[in-house]
């Protein structure tokens, strides 16, 4: 079989290799009720029944039980990742989930403060230094139920970037921990060990504020994600870069240069590189979460980003809520308090209004 033909209710993919047909099932984009050709019997038939690609169908099934890895990332700094990071993860633990966080902000580690662990015993300068450490040996207790922390290295430049192949080893690590979910804070703005993070986690979400600035920067770091993916999927396609490397070097000011352009070109010269195209584009899809909104029309704002990124890159991005503004987070945060848990007293006694938390989609 070497031209290979996918049908899901959505699209058809082929001609495809071998490997591309792995690559679909994989990253989820076929399932075992989806149809492959069948040359010898001249019809279509369930894509699970094959025995050559049965084994990637018990691979995704064995994943399912691992730990569900989110990545939290930000086009800017300020604008609330790392609380909201540690935010969700101490409800998660307090409905009996265990989370363990994970600081991936080589370059200025903060979330051990967030979890209430000022002086970390052990922090991925270890992992990074000796071969036999693993995730397992970082956990660190945190004062909060379910909830472990695995700490950046403070102050450490050596570490700020870490060496492709290290890079590799933190990726890997971050599938193998016994927990519920891995929560991994990123450093804020695009850099090639963000990005790799970011499309290698099972979810990713971005925080963004509605300013003009922040909406800017989280649409760069989305299209240097998908940009990032789409090179790596594309690679045996040489029409494919050159249009992808077009693509990437647009006119950063008046930002209306849509994708779709380049896929129909793509689909038409290279048949095989628009379905690996177009699967790459269904299976992308970050969630954004919009923080400090003052009003419903920044909250209209927010939700109409996600049509934005519709238009011009194509992908159906997950609008997950807003956060409403609330003049007491300079508080919080000079407390490196968790500001969900600010319900709870402060530490003169104080009761402190809940900050209210839209997830209703606007």
């Amino acid at each position: 079989m070497d031209k290979i033909y996918i049908k899901t209710p959505q699209f058809q993919y082929g001609p495809l290799s071998p490997e591309d047909a792995k690559r679909l099932i994989q990253d989820g984009v076929s399932t075992a009720q989806d149809l492959i050709w069948d040359v010898k019997d001249n019809t279509w038939t369930r894509l699970g029944n094959y025995e050559r690609f049965r084994p990637y169908f018990e691979e995704l099934q064995s994943k399912k039980k691992r730990a569900k890895v989110v990545a939290f990332a930000s086009g800017k700094g300020g604008v609330g990742k790392t609380a909201l990071t540690a935010s969700m993860a101490i409800e998660l633990g307090k409905l009996g989930k265990k989370v363990v966080v994970v600081d991936a902000d080589f370059g200025g580690p903060d979330l051990h403060e967030w979890m209430g662990v000022s002086r970390p015993s052990i922090t991925l300068n270890s992992f990074f230094t000796y071969r036999n450490i693993t995730f397992e040996h970082l956990l660190i207790d945190t004062p909060y139920k379910n909830v472990k922390l695995i700490s950046g290295e403070v102050g450490n430049i050596a570490f700020s970037t870490p060496k492709f192949f290290k890079r590799l080893k933190f990726l890997r690590q971050l599938h193998t921990l016994d927990s519920d979910f891995v929560f991994v804070d990123l450093s804020p703005g695009v850099a090639y060990q963000t990005v790799d993070i970011f499309i290698s986690c099972d979810e990713g979400i971005v925080i963004t504020i509605p300013e003009p600035t922040s909406f800017m920067d989280s649409f760069n770091f989305i299209r240097s994600c998908l940009l990032r993916k789409l090179y790596k999927s594309l690679n045996f396609s040489d029409y494919s870069m050159k249009k992808l490397k077009e693509f990437e070097n647009w006119d950063w000011v008046k930002y209306d240069k849509p994708l779709r352009p380049i896929f129909d070109k793509i689909l038409m010269k290279d048949p095989r590189a628009g379905a690996v195209f177009m699967a790459v584009i269904q299976r992308f899809k970050p969630k954004i979460i919009s923080n400090m909104v003052y009003n419903k029309l920044e909250a209209r704002e927010s939700s109409a980003f996600k049509g934005k990124l519709k238009q011009l890159l194509m992908i159906d991005v997950i609008y997950l809520g807003y956060i409403e503004f609330n003049p007491n987070m300079r508080r919080y945060t000079k407390e490196k308090r968790p500001f969900i848990l600010s319900s709870l007293e402060n530490a003169n006694g104080e009761k402190i209004p809940q900050i209210k938390v839209n997830f209703s989609r606007t």
